[in-house]
């Protein structure tokens, strides 16, 4: 089946919220990928799957197996896949090359963390056809920055990052950990803009998040915005024990 294109997406948007969920799986794409509008290959793939204590040891090469893992699987959702640290700070090339690696590996968007500092990269791809979606607000990648998981309170930071790469063509933009102020401030000013919030209130076009975090199956450090779902952990558990009970 066909994948989602960007057009899409926006008529989607129009009739209802996006669903964005992460997969880092082919097993988790098989699930999610006809639920799901979009599905990310997140670098927080690096604290759920590699119990690492942030992002920034994701590789680009882990990014690239994930994501071929996760297009193998047929379906409608878009794929979109995470530029992890390091990969598009340097140079607009550097990241023309690594997002050119992960598109070539089965994604159709790579997401950038960031604001006026990576505006004119998010330029450089979208000109050469690489579709990027940004992410303001709280960005993991940058924790040594801002001390932390922490909520962003700060609006015209925020206001001034999602103006900039707004403008410089990113399609979506994902809000993460941010006031419901800052968020209705975006709706009013930018109306056609498609944001995906989390942890960010209700006034954005989509939704995303983590299918373990839904699922309780992550780390220990699952954020206070996320919701369990269904609590496959204890569940699972029980259920596993019973088995050996009985044979």
């Amino acid at each position: 089946m066909k994948r989602n294109a960007i057009l899409d997406i926006f008529t989607i948007a129009n009739m209802r919220k996006v669903k964005m969920l992460t997969s880092y799986t082919a097993n988790v794409a098989r699930l999610t990928q006809e639920i799901a509008d979009i599905l990310l290959v997140g670098d927080s793939l690096g604290m759920v799957l590699y119990n690492m204590p942030s992002t920034h040891g994701v590789t680009l090469e882990m990014m690239i197996n994930h994501t071929k893992a996760v297009s193998s699987v047929p379906g409608k959702a878009m794929i979109a896949s995470d530029m992890p640290f390091g990969t598009f700070e340097i140079s607009k090339e550097q990241a023309f090359e690594n997002a050119s690696k992960l598109i070539i590996a089965g994604a159709n968007a790579v997401k950038i963390e960031g604001g006026k500092e990576i505006a004119q990269t998010i330029v450089f791809l979208v000109e050469r056809g690489i579709p990027v979606i940004g992410h303001v607000g709280l960005m993991p990648q940058k924790v040594n920055i801002i001390g932390g998981y922490k909520k962003i309170h700060s609006i015209d930071f925020v206001l001034d990052s999602f103006k900039a790469i707004y403008e410089a063509g990113a399609f979506a933009i994902v809000l993460e950990n941010i006031s419901t102020e800052i968020t209705n401030k975006i709706a009013d000013q930018f109306p056609q803009s498609l944001t995906i919030g989390i942890g960010a209130g209700s006034n954005c076009k989509g939704n995303v998040a983590v299918f373990e975090d839904l699922l309780n199956l992550s780390t220990e450090n699952i954020p206070p915005f996320s919701r369990v779902v269904l609590d496959v952990k204890q569940n699972a558990q029980s259920l596993i024990e019973e088995y050996f009970n009985r044979i």
